[in-house]
């Protein structure tokens, strides 16, 4: 038994998944590339010499690039995303100022970490310091919990997908009964 579109009876219909796959495209490339050049240089010493230099210099240069091509078809059937614990802004933040400088990720752990012990060792702002770290650990337990919940209605919406199809008749999206 073929499966048909409820709307307008066609069987010109595919599951979304494959839709979105043959719509999809992952691209890897890399690149190498070598320059050189011949250099002449003259100089003046403060003492009145003169000297010249010549030479050849060269550099070598590698890339790598990943993209994603996609159809407009496959963009519009795509599976729902999933949320992570780190909200992405936050770490496209971090990429951008350069995650992999140590003082750069070392601020945020000093600012985090570091200040409410210090301040707890240190006997003077000893509730502040525990205040600050209850507070850390409370709004990363929120955030988990919110995270989870996501993760639940996601492996829901996923599933319901996973059985979704398109019709390419009329452009329905339904789940055959």
């Amino acid at each position: 038994m073929a499966i048909r579109c409820p709307n307008c009876g066609s069987a010109h219909v595919q599951r979304c998944e494959v839709v979105h796959n043959a719509g999809t495209h992952r691209i890897r490339t890399s690149s190498f590339s070598q320059s050189t050049w011949n250099y002449t240089g003259e100089s003046f010493g403060s003492d009145g010499s003169y000297t010249t230099s010549s030479g050849r210099a060269s550099a070598n240069q590698i890339g790598f690039q990943s993209s994603m091509v996609q159809t407009e078809l496959a963009r519009l059937v795509a599976p729902p995303q999933r949320k992570s614990f780190l909200p992405s802004a936050f770490v496209k933040g971090l990429l951008l100022l350069g995650i992999g400088s140590p003082v750069i990720l070392m601020v945020p752990f000093f600012i985090v970490v570091v200040l409410p012990i210090a301040a707890i060792a240190s006997g003077k702002y000893v509730l502040q310091g525990i205040a600050g770290i209850a507070v850390l650990l409370w709004l990363c337990f929120q955030r988990y919990k919110v995270v989870q919940r996501w993760n639940e209605q996601w492996e829901l919406d996923y599933a319901n997908w996973r059985n979704r199809w398109l019709c390419s008749a009329c452009g329905n999206t339904f789940i055959p009964k």
